[in-house]
């Protein structure tokens, strides 16, 4: 009998089971969080606050059908041949490997949570927040210098880069640019400081 993994998300928002029985109920498919990813943000952020980091990181690779490979790719390039650091992610407190900020701001950017989400262990903030792009941000001066950007992309089988763009109004525009195969997705976001 398979488990009906949303409603068990439910039951754990509620506070009807603890974290481990909902995670003991998984193997590799989180469909409820892609789900509500998709369906209803609200809830998404709720579920991924209340987990603990190492399954928050877990939940969102799972989620966002990112291959082992294809996660470390975009965090760490295309040469690297570091296969710890996927599982390393999620087993924080095992490994105690310290992970940069501008590593764990790639990791906010690509999977489109706040840094803090990402980084911290225990409560984070419900609302969003652009220290991601600090960190991992590349800086721009005008929304024209995104152009080559988007052309490159376009050739490029799977890539997302955080970019801020700030412009001589000290109004400061972060952009997620994600490229898969032949579509590019471009999120504009109001820098809330």
């Amino acid at each position: 009998m398979k488990v009906d993994l949303l409603q068990l998300a439910f039951q754990f928002i509620k506070d009807e089971i603890d974290e481990i029985t909902y995670i003991s109920r998984h193997d590799r498919d989180w469909y409820e969080v892609k789900e509500l990813a998709a369906t209803d943000p609200i809830t998404f952020g709720i579920l991924l606050r209340k987990l603990s980091l190492p399954n928050r990181r877990k939940a969102l690779i799972q989620a966002f059908d990112l291959r082992t490979s294809e996660l470390r790719t975009l965090l760490l390039g295309d040469f690297s041949e570091s296969s710890s650091t996927i599982s390393d992610l999620y087993h924080p407190v095992k490994y105690r490997r310290r992970f940069s900020n501008e590593l764990l701001a790639q990791f906010g950017i690509i999977h489109r949570v706040p840094f803090d989400w990402a980084y911290k262990d225990g409560p984070v903030m419900e609302r969003w927040n652009y220290k991601a792009y600090d960190f991992s941000g590349i800086t721009l001066t005008c929304m024209d210098d995104l152009i080559p950007l988007l052309r490159i992309a376009e050739d490029i089988n799977r890539h997302v880069k955080g970019y801020v763009i700030q412009t001589s109004t000290d109004q400061e525009c972060c952009i997620r640019l994600e490229s898969r195969g032949a579509v590019i997705v471009v999120d504009l976001y109001q820098a809330d400081y």
